[in-house]
């Protein structure tokens, strides 16, 4: 693999929403008619703001049983705004469905444990080459970890040689757009690029 390249490996991924249906609003849009990639991560980013807020007053509402369920009016508000920031992308929103139903539920105090079971991570087992990226670009070096400061290409080299097995590369990932999206894009690239 030799040193590591001054400029960061691209990535081939699915992020552009060229496969989003096209019944949005009249937002620019590139030439097939989809929006553009900084247009739809401005919905996951308006989205991941409001998830993390809704699980804020989840989490302080959950332990106060029948009196941290006054009435539904933060809730009824949190699903619109949730509903308004993805009205632009059909698969945002079908990503949300679980959530949008719990809000849109009968009100009543278990409503925060349903909402947090949603809202907090989970151990799930994805194929690697089933994983997407979230970005079309990464720096060749490990910023943060177990392995920052080192090249990406050592970590290709030792999953060759077994001093490091894939199973011990726990992931961050995330749902979006109906396909699991990693937050670890160099491990993923490493781990990618090993199983080659």
């Amino acid at each position: 693999l030799g040193a590591p390249a001054d400029a960061p490996p691209r990535m081939s991924h699915e992020l552009s929403c060229d496969v989003v249906p096209r019944i949005w609003s009249s937002r620019p849009r590139d030439s097939e008619g989809a929006l553009s990639q900084p247009q739809c991560l401005e919905v996951v980013r308006r989205v991941a703001f409001l998830l993390r807020t809704l699980k804020e007053i989840a989490q302080a509402h959950a332990g106060l049983g029948d009196k941290g369920w006054e009435d539904g009016d933060e809730l009824e508000q949190m699903s619109s705004r949730l509903q308004d920031a993805t009205a632009e992308c059909q698969l945002c929103r079908q990503d949300l469905v679980p959530i949008l139903d719990i809000l849109q539920s009968s009100p009543g105090p278990e409503i925060w444990s349903k909402l947090l079971y949603e809202l907090n991570p989970r151990t799930v087992d994805v194929s690697i080459s089933d994983l997407r990226y979230l970005q079309d670009s990464i720096s060749s070096c490990f910023l943060h970890g177990p392995h920052a400061g080192q090249p990406i290409e050592q970590l290709v080299l030792d999953l060759h040689s077994g001093k490091t097995s894939p199973s011990n590369l726990a992931l961050e990932v995330v749902r979006w757009h109906g396909h699991y999206r990693t937050l670890g894009h160099r491990r993923v690239w490493a781990l990618k690029t090993w199983l080659q």
